[in-house]
């Protein structure tokens, strides 16, 4: 098991190099990894109670582009149909 996870080791260097050895010294990552998204920032902006309307304003795109959004959120938990074109926040923040 020793000269597997040896031999695992060795092939990650050769591929990432730097990233390993840098991790291996504790060399941290600076500054903002993940940036926010369009999709994020206009989330938290919706109220507890929204429609399409409200995603069409805060997020400048088209119905359908809001419908997509909107069934995506619904599929992830992120929020409950109320009602045709009408949802709940279940999730507060997204990331």
């Amino acid at each position: 098991a020793l000269n597997l996870a040896d031999y695992i080791f060795e092939a990650q260097l050769f591929f990432f190099g730097k990233l390993v050895e840098d991790a291996r010294e504790g060399v941290g990552i600076t500054g903002n990894v993940r940036r926010e998204t369009k999709k994020v920032k206009a989330y938290s902006e919706l109220p507890e109670t929204f429609s399409l309307d409200d995603i069409i304003t805060i997020m400048n795109v088209t119905k359908p582009t809001a419908y997509g959004y909107a069934s995506k959120w619904v599929t992830s938990g992120y929020v409950k149909r109320q009602s045709r074109g009408k949802f709940i926040k279940i999730v507060k923040i997204i990331v």
